[in-house]
Parts: structure tokens; C-alpha cells; sequence
């Protein structure tokens, strides 16, 4: 009878995890009844097929506990909702430290662990019992009515059997539990728990006459077995990981192979280099007019690359009153809603640091690619030096470094001064861009782009490589004669050609790296340096409130001379008349 009554209250699963000795009980609220339940009636099944379902189906709802109604007015819930909310986060918050709990104690009284779960069923009937037993008594007449039939149905003919039976069976599952968990891998028992679920929904379809749709058969198939899952996934994982490790090594490889179609794009001063070659060789235009335009075109980019950064450099010096500069963080200051120093200052500060920044290092990586370049192209330098199909002059590579050098590290420097004098972050971005525009003025691939049709980087390219790849082939084959197979001898692609030319790269590259960290320092940590131009307004207004002053006084004695002169004039007129 016990252990009839103990189904109507939820019924508790013990699970013993078998891991070093210790075994660790994991509470679940099973569906058991409803598996006992249809093992009852199968037995039933072929005297009695008739009653069955009806039976079956009046078993399952008696299984459900009947609770007296709570109807609540709607005005009353929202005035409740705090409370309600309140009471959801406690029970929440309760029933997980109950489950933590509950491990912590078990791992510490697992020899107890048996006894423990048999003390809670029994009190879990104990209370369920005594609440029964209560809503008996205070249920009005139509709960009473419902709770009355499910107790008589419960105590009496078919319920009484198919609920002490699912209770026999559910006791001896709850004792032989433990000791089958004892002598079976501790791994195959999550599986074997899991596997309830297909019981359970294959006798609630065939007695109770539920229905399942897709998605729940997929969810309980995920739920079965989880490793089966999380393996799949990782063997997936897996494969696209190999396959992408596969790209990556072809696109390297592909890499590696298309390296010796590695384009050479000039600029303008090695254009005037290798003019004579590339028209003694006819891959340019002769003299003409359109020529000579862009002659005078080329002079003038140069020009602009020597002339700009250091006049940029003296205007923004100058430009700026340092009479109060001092080391501080006065700048960063910030004062909401105000125009001088509120949001807009506070991100023309930040937007400068980091354009500093990354302003600088790309100075870095442009002086770095253009040694690299100027590598091959003197390379190509000597193998022209050695034959004579051509003079390469070369005081145009080195007044190209010295040039590109210059205007690298002249913006670098000039960039702080030019971004204290901006009033917005607009102007912070266009002086960074302006300056960046002059990086590139000269190259061929640059901007102005007026030197495509002038120079074949194609060419020179595949021009490089080709007789790379033949001096390289020329001298594996002489080592082997001499024996030596070191290949010591063959030169690197990282050779300097020119040693005046490399100094002058290496040189500025230095300078940017100290520039790199000295500038935006002096950008954070400088402040009081006004703009003069906002000093020289502030005279002007100065200068023409006091000529508005001095005009007003003005005005006020000649109001006041006007007022004597005509007081006078009437005491004249009095007198006149008076002598009259």
C-alpha cells in the first residue's frame, strides 16, 4: 500500500555513477510510472482486449494529480507581479542549490548514499501524504467531488491493481537499481537512464493515444546517447579542420609557385633610371609632346614630395603658440556639453594617438617594401652593368631612396603639430589622408597613375625572375662540379645592391621606429599649446571692443556738448527778452 501511495507523489530516480569506488547518486524525475503502467496492462492485453485502452486511458489520467483550481482576477496578478517574480527567482534559485548541494553531500556520506534515498522517498510520501490528506479536508464541494472520485478510483477495483502493481514494480526497480548499477560500467549507465524516454513515448502513443511530431522524436534521439552527438560534431570539426589545413598548404604552395610572377612596380625616379634602356629597347614612346608633358609633370611630383612635408612642418610649428605648453594631460580633459572640451575634443584626441600610431608603422612597412624593391631593381642594375644593352643611371635610385625616405619620416614628424591645429575629428582623418596621399605620389600604382602606360611592372617582373632563376641554375650546376653542395655561394634575394642606397632605408627606418614611439607620447602628454589663429581672433575682438568703447565715450561728450550748447542758447533767448 506504501508503495501504491508513493506513485502518486513524483517519483524520485536514483543513479550510481560507479567512478573510483564512489558511487554518486544523481536525483531525476523519472517517467516511470507511465513505463510500469503499460507493462501492467500489456499483461492484460490478451484476456481482456476490449477494456483495455478505456482502462489504460483511465489509469494515465488518474495518474495526474488532481489540485483544487486557483482562479486569480487579472488586475490582482499585475498588482502581485513583483511577488510573483520574486517567488519564481527563489524557487528557481532553491531547486538548483538543491541539486548542488545534494552532490557535495553525497560525495562525502556516499557509504550512506542507499539509505539516504530510501529516507527521502519516505519522506517525500510522508509529506505528499499529509498534503493530501489536507486539501481533503479544506476543498470545497466540487474539489471535493474530483479528489473523491480520483481516491476512490485510486482504493478501489481495476486503480487499486494498476497502481499497486506499477508500485511493486517501481520498489523492486528502486532495490535492484543500485545493485545491477554496481556490476555495470559506470559510462553505460547515463545511456541505459536515457533510454526510458523511448519506453516512455512508445507506450504513451500505443495506450494513452498520444502523438509526437518530428521534432521531438529528433530531440529525444539527441538526448539518448549525447556523446554520439558531441563525437559527430568533433569528427566534423575534425574534417573541416583538415580541410582547411589542406587549403592552407595549397594556397601556400601556390603561393611559393606564383612568387617568380611577383610583379616590380617603379616609380618616377626609377622611370628617368632606366629611360634610355626602355627606349633604346622601344618600350616607350620617343620624344614627343606628350612626352614632354609628362616630363614636366614627373619634376613637379618631385617637388611636391621635397617641398610639402617640410613646409607643412614649419606652418604647424608656427602656426601654434608653445608659450604655454607644459607636460600635462589637460587636453584629455572633458566637460560635458561643452563645445571647447566635450565629446568632440575628447575623440580628436583618441582618433590622433591611434592615427599616429598606425600612421607610423605603415611608414615603417613602406620604407621596408621599398628597400625590397630597390633590391631586385638594382640587381637588374648590375645584369645591365655587364652586357651592353643599356645604361642605367643610377643617381636617380639614389636620390629616389633619399627622396621616398625624406618624405616619410618629414610627415611623420609634422603629423602631431598638424593634428593639435584641428578643431574636429573630420580634420583629424583628412590630415592623416593628406599626408598618407604623399607616400604614393610617385609610385606607379600610386594615385596620380599617369606612369602606367610608362613602366610594365609585368615586365620587369617576370624579367627579374627569369634571370634570377638562370644565375641560381648556372651556379648549382658549377658547385656540383667543384663538389661543393652547400649552396653557400648562391646569392640571396636579401643582398644589398647599392651600399649608400641600403644605408639610406635602414637610416630612416630607425628614425620611424624611435618616431614611432616619441610622437604620440608628445601628442598624449602636451597640453597649453593653443592654436595662434585662435589667439589672433581673440585680439581682434579685443581691438574692436575697444574701438566700440572709445566710440561710445565719443558719442557721450558730443551728447553731452550738444546739451550745454543748447542750455546756453535758451538763457540767451531768456536774456534777450528780458532785456527787450
Amino acid at each position: 500500500m506504501i508503495t501504491a501511495i508513493s506513485n502518486v507523489s513524483p517519483s524520485i530516480t536514483s543513479e550510481i555513477h560507479q567512478n573510483s569506488g564512489v558511487f554518486f547518486f544523481h536525483r531525476q524525475v523519472s517517467r516511470t510510472p507511465q513505463v510500469v503502467l503499460g507493462s501492467a496492462v500489456t499483461a492484460v492485453l490478451a484476456a481482456r482486449r476490449s477494456k483495455v485502452l478505456q482502462v489504460a486511458r483511465r489509469a494515465g489520467w488518474a495518474q495526474q494529480p488532481r489540485l483544487p483550481r486557483i482562479r486569480t482576477d487579472p488586475e490582482e496578478s499585475e498588482t502581485n507581479f513583483g511577488r510573483n517574480i520574486f517567488l519564481s527567482t527563489a524557487f528557481l534559485l532553491s531547486s538548483g542549490a538543491n541539486k548542488v548541494l545534494l552532490r557535495i553531500l553525497l560525495v562525502n556520506v556516499h557509504k550512506y548514499a542507499f539509505m539516504l534515498g530510501v529516507l527521502t522517498n519516505l519522506l517525500y510520501i510522508t509529506v505528499f501524504g499529509l498534503q493530501f490528506r489536507y486539501e481533503l479536508k479544506t476543498a470545497g464541494e466540487q474539489d471535493d467531488e474530483s479528489q473523491a472520485d480520483s481516491l476512490k478510483f485510486a482504493l478501489n477495483g481495476r486503480g487499486l491493481r494498476l497502481l499497486a502493481g506499477a508500485g511493486a514494480c517501481e520498489a523492486a526497480a528502486f532495490v535492484g537499481l543500485p545493485l545491477c548499477a554496481s556490476q555495470l560500467p559506470g559510462s553505460l549507465l547515463p545511456v541505459m537512464s536515457q533510454g526510458l524516454l523511448i519506453f516512455s513515448m512508445l507506450f504513451s502513443w500505443w495506450i494513452l493515444g498520444k502523438r509526437y511530431d518530428l521534432l521531438q522524436v529528433r530531440k529525444m534521439n539527441m538526448m539518448l546517447d549525447p556523446r554520439d552527438v558531441l563525437s559527430s560534431n568533433l569528427s566534423r570539426m575534425s574534417e573541416s579542420q583538415r580541410d582547411l589545413t589542406t587549403l592552407l598548404e595549397d594556397a601556400n604552395n601556390r603561393k611559393t609557385v606564383d612568387k617568380a610572377d611577383t610583379k616590380i612596380h617603379g616609380n618616377i625616379y626609377t622611370y628617368w633610371a632606366f629611360h634610355d634602356v626602355l627606349l633604346q629597347h622601344k618600350l616607350i614612346r620617343a620624344e614627343g609632346s606628350s612626352n614632354k608633358v609628362l616630363q614636366v609633370g614627373i619634376v613637379f611630383v618631385m617637388i611636391v614630395q621635397i617641398l610639402g612635408p617640410p613646409a607643412i612642418l614649419i606652418w604647424s610649428v608656427y602656426a601654434i603658440n608653445w608659450t604655454n605648453a607644459r607636460v600635462g594631460l589637460g587636453s584629455w580633459e572633458y566637460i560635458p556639453g561643452s563645445y571647447e572640451r566635450g565629446v568632440s575634443n575628447f575623440a580628436c584626441q583618441v582618433l590622433g594617438t591611434f592615427f599616429l600610431f598606425i600612421f607610423i608603422l605603415n611608414g615603417i612597412y613602406v620604407i621596408r617594401d621599398d628597400k625590397q624593391k630597390s633590391e631586385k631593381i638594382w640587381y637588374v642594375v648590375k645584369v645591365f652593368q655587364k652586357s651592353s644593352h643599356g645604361t642605367v643611371k643610377r643617381f636617380w635610385l639614389r636620390a629616389g631612396a633619399m627622396i621616398n625616405s625624406w618624405c616619410v619620416v618629414i610627415s611623420a614628424i609634422c603629423m602631431a603639430p598638424c593634428f593639435m591645429l584641428s578643431k574636429s575629428p573630420k580634420d583629424i582623418i583628412f590630415d592623416a589622408f593628406a599626408l598618407l596621399f604623399l607616400f604614393r605620389l610617385d609610385d606607379v600604382n600610386g594615385d596620380l597613375g599617369f606612369l602606367e602606360e610608362q613602366w610594365d611592372s609585368d615586365l620587369f617582373g617576370t624579367f627579374y625572375n627569369d634571370i634570377r632563376s638562370q644565375e641560381e641554375e648556372q651556379r648549382r650546376l658549377e658547385n656540383a662540379e667543384d663538389g661543393c653542395h652547400d649552396g653557400s655561394s648562391i646569392a640571396s634575394d636579401d643582398e644589398c645592391g647599392d651600399a649608400w642606397h641600403c644605408s639610406v632605408y635602414t637610416v630612416a627606418r630607425q628614425i620611424l621606429m624611435i618616431l614611432l614611439v616619441c610622437v604620440p607620447l608628445f601628442y598624449v602628454f602636451v597640453e597649453g599649446a593653443e592654436p595662434r589663429h585662435i589667439l589672433d581672433r581673440r585680439d581682434d575682438l579685443h581691438n574692436k571692443i575697444q574701438e566700440m568703447s572709445d566710440a561710445i565715450e565719443y558719442l557721450k561728450h558730443e551728447l553731452k556738448i550738444s546739451k550745454e550748447a543748447k542750455s546756453c542758447g535758451q538763457l540767451f533767448n531768456r536774456g534777450g527778452t528780458i532785456m527787450a
